[in-house]
This record gives C-alpha cells, structure tokens and sequence, in this order.
C-alpha cells in the first residue's frame, strides 16, 4: 500500500491527512496576469495565471503550472490545443502574438531535462519551487526546512513528524512533491481501501480527491486506480483468449505457468513440439475437433495426399468443431454467473467496488506462490530516478527585514545554515 510499516513508536493521538506543502496555483499572489494570455487556464481552468507555457505552435492557452506537470510528470509532451509534439516549451508573461510572432527560443536559458526555456530568472524560481522537497507541516509551517533529495525529505516526515507519503500516490498521482499528502502510518492502509474525500487543509487549501488504491493480487502491489490496474494487468499478467471470446472478460493469470495449466484443465492443448513458446504449451483450442483440425493442417504429412484429399478430410472436422464452439459457447454465457471457481475479485478484499470486475484466476496445478519480488520492483528505483531529481535547494522568496532576535531566529531556520536541524538531517541520512 504505500508505507514504512511499524517503526518506533508513535503518539496515541489520531492525525489527520496533511497537504506537506502549499497548492500549487496558476496565480502568484502580486504577480500580474500573463500578458495576451486567455483570462483562464484551459486544462485547471484557473483565472488570471501569472506565467504561461507556449510553444513553436504559439498557443498560450494552459498555465505554466499545468504545462509544467504535464512534461515534468505525465510526461506528456504535446500541445493541449492542436496536440502537436513540442520539443521545448517556454515559460513566460508575455503572451502577446506580436512578441511571439518573432521570439526565438534560443535567446531563453533552458533546462534540458525538462525541456523548458525561462523568460526571465524569476520565472525560473517560481518553475524549480515545484519541485522542491520542503516540508511546511506543524512546527515547519513556520520555518524554512528544505532538502536536496526525496530521501532526506522522507527521512525527515519519518524521524520528525511519525508521518510518510503513500508510495502509490508518489509515483502514481500527476501531483507536484509540494500537493502530495503525508499520512500516520496507521492511516496509509485507510487511505488506500477508501481514497480520501478532497482534503480540507487550512494552510494548504483544497486538495484534490484521491480514488482508493485497487490492489493486484498476484503482485500484492496497489494501483493508483482502476486505470492503473487494468494497464498493469495487460502488461504484467495474461488473459486466456479464449475464455475472453467466450464473454469471460477481465480475467487474468499471473504467468505462462499459470496459464498454461488453464489451458490444460479447461481446453484442448496442442502438444506438438512446434508449437511451444519458450517451454510453455500455450497453443489452445476451445473443442478437440479445433485441435485436431490444426494438427492435420500444420502438423501433418501432406506430402502423400493431394490437395483436394486434404480438405475433404477436414471439412467434416471444421463443421463438427464450428457446432461444438457454438454450443460451448452458449452455455458459457448462460452459466457464466456460477462459472468463477477459480477466480477472486477484487472486491473480496473489502475495497471499494471495483467496476472492471477483474478476476484473478489461480489453476489448481500451479502452487500458490507470490510474484510480488518481480513485479514489484517494476523500477520504482527507475520510477525515482525520472521524477524526483536531486536538486539544490531553492530559497524562499524574500521577507521583510527583521530586526534583532527574530532576524537571527529566522536564519537559523533556514534548511540550508549551518548547525540547523535540518541540516542536521540530512547528514545522518548519510550514514
């Protein structure tokens, strides 16, 4: 589900969810609206967005927060009016087609990684505070505690605040580190059975709705969604495509092993040598007259019979298995409310009602076994390596001066000083 299990001990008073930093918004308080920009963000719909992100196509119609989470984290690189792939895309205030007419691109710096040009330093600032691990939750709120690498961060909501992210909402929601929510580690399996409702945050305002987790049973992994789900089933598990013309839809096995072992429990397997995938008997068919029909057509020798001696012989062996397959057919569909012995669905679980109804098939000859260590590690670690980049920290934006004590107060709390604790932090990560 998503968490560090038990470590230590924890307070007995219940927390709720908290938003670890401020909302991300399109609107920069004391920044202007974008020049020539429209009055309202076409993907977040948000008004008067300070900075937007356009193109070689010249459409400044998504704000530079939306521009910056789909590159950054959907890794969506298109245009979100004319879809046009965009190599680069530039941040910037001015909009006006006039400027954008005869702007070259090249004048603007530009992060590579990320494929985005600033129109000025500021611009840039504000793009890179997305990304910053900094924690503004309780005792934080009120200083400034900021780290070089999700680790450190992670490290620090653990060690100071008994509180950690949900690892399905980490990699699997397109949310800025600054909107994700941390949780009480008793409360990360609440979370990915119900979803949270939009968290109400005083400090960080709205946050958006989180749909509970659906959980793969052969992976033991949960998903963001059933979006999710059923794309990792289709790439890390195999339905039986004949059960699936059969009407029985959704219903997976974990591997060739498992679906190999349908086959020869359920259907007709051809045995012939040629006919092996790599090792596996996965060459089924729905009746024996189909198989032994495909015997004689590829695996027999035609050498001693003429052409018109072929298909006389297999004409009454096609009719015979197409009344066969329509026969089985029909009881299939008629009988499939009692037909999934072999099957849990997800719902068993407790979770919430999983509309997909994806099955999760185990053939009697296959031993139970857990594919979790394969499938889990489906380069989380790569997963990482893409989205949460180690970076210098960035500093906050400027305050008024401050005289005296509350002056040095406030420099001691800067993530980045010297003896500070998060400092502090950071170095014992290390060991």
């Amino acid at each position: 589900g998503g968490g560090r299990g038990q470590q230590g001990r924890r307070p007995d008073k219940a927390s709720m969810p908290l938003v670890l930093g401020q909302v991300a918004g399109a609107h920069i308080p004391g920044v202007p609206a974008a020049a020539g920009a429209p009055s309202c963000c076409l993907l977040c719909c948000a008004d008067a967005p300070s900075y937007v992100g356009v193109g070689e196509c010249g459409h400044p119609d998504a704000c530079w927060v939306c521009t910056m989470r789909l590159r950054a984290i959907s890794r969506d690189y298109s245009c979100p009016v004319c879809k046009k792939e965009l190599d680069e895309v530039l941040i910037t205030h001015n909009a006006s087609p006039l400027l954008l007419k005869t702007l070259k691109f090249d004048l603007f710096e530009k992060d590579e990684r990320l494929g985005v040009r600033f129109a000025n330093a500021e611009i840039r600032t504000a793009v890179m505070r997305l990304f910053e691990y900094r924690c503004r939750i309780e005792t934080c709120s009120e200083r400034s505690t900021a780290f070089r690498s999700l680790r450190e961060l992670e490290n620090h909501l653990w060690y100071t605040h008994w509180r950690q992210f949900c690892q399905t909402c980490l990699y699997g929601r397109p949310a800025f580190i600054c909107d994700q929510v941390v949780y009480c580690n008793r409360d990360v399996e609440r979370h990915c059975r119900e979803g949270d409702a939009g968290l109400q945050d005083e400090r960080a305002g709205q946050a958006p709705l989180v749909p509970p987790h659906p959980l793969c049973e052969f992976c033991n992994l949960r998903l963001f969604d059933e979006d999710e789900l059923l794309r990792h089933m289709n790439e890390m598990h195999h339905m039986c495509y004949i059960c699936r013309n059969l009407g029985r839809n959704h219903e997976f096995f974990a591997d060739f092993p498992s679906l190999e072992s349908h086959y020869m429990e359920d259907h007709f397997v051809c045995a012939h040598t040629d006919c092996a995938h790599g090792g596996y008997r996965l060459t089924a068919f729905a009746t024996d007259e189909e198989r032994t029909l495909h015997m004689l057509e590829k695996h027999s020798d035609s050498t001693r019979m003429t052409e018109k001696e072929r298909r006389e012989l297999a004409r009454p062996l096609l009719q015979v298995g197409q009344r066969s397959y329509a026969e089985t057919r029909s009881q299939q569909q008629s009988g499939s409310s009692g037909n999934n012995r072999d099957s849990r669905s997800s719902r068993q679980n407790g979770d919430s009602t999983n509309a997909l109804e994806i099955r999760f098939s185990r053939p009697s000859r296959v031993n139970r076994r857990e594919n979790s260590q394969q499938h889990r590690a489906s380069n989380s670690d790569e997963r990482a390596k893409r989205r949460y980049l180690d970076h210098e920290i960035v500093p906050e934006a400027e305050q008024p001066e401050k005289d005296g004590d509350d002056a040095a107060d406030a420099a001691g709390a800067e993530g980045e000083s010297d003896g500070g604790e998060p400092q502090a932090e950071a170095a014992g990560d290390e060991d």
